[in-house]
């Protein structure tokens, strides 16, 4: 549990500076080049972390080793990447629309979509990443 955590909370206090640094990116002369960059780093970590959360709900890898997973999981489980952004995208639109608590209200359909579209990564990982006897 506490892992699961600990990579939310890395993942989570990354998007809030990189969203941040893309809504005051305005304040900073010339540096109008970076919005894409920053939008492209947040979609990436956004998907990389959703990925870390399922295979950590799912196996036991030490940190580094689930991250390392994920990154060499994003093509070949592409369906669950373009999932977890659509989710993303969903509780994004969501917030901007209503408020953050109408997306803590219906906080139970995300694992109930995401639980069935990820199980293709959990075969994936457990044929490619572990021992079989």
């Amino acid at each position: 549990y506490w892992r699961d955590w600990s990579s939310d909370v890395c993942s989570s206090d990354l998007l809030a500076l990189l969203g941040f640094n893309i809504t005051h990116l305005g304040a900073v002369p010339g540096a109008g080049f970076l919005r894409p960059v920053l939008v492209f780093m947040a979609v990436a970590v956004m998907v990389l972390g959703g990925l870390m959360l399922v295979i950590t709900a799912n196996f036991s890898f030490r940190t580094i080793d689930t991250a390392r997973i994920a990154v060499a999981s994003v093509i070949p489980s592409w369906r669950v990447s373009t999932g977890v952004l659509a989710l993303g995208l969903v509780a994004g639109a969501v917030v901007f629309q209503f408020s953050e608590a109408v997306l803590l209200l219906f906080a139970w359909a995300f694992p109930a979509v995401l639980s069935p579209l990820s199980q293709s990564l959990v075969a994936d990982v457990t044929q490619r990443f572990t021992t079989h006897d």
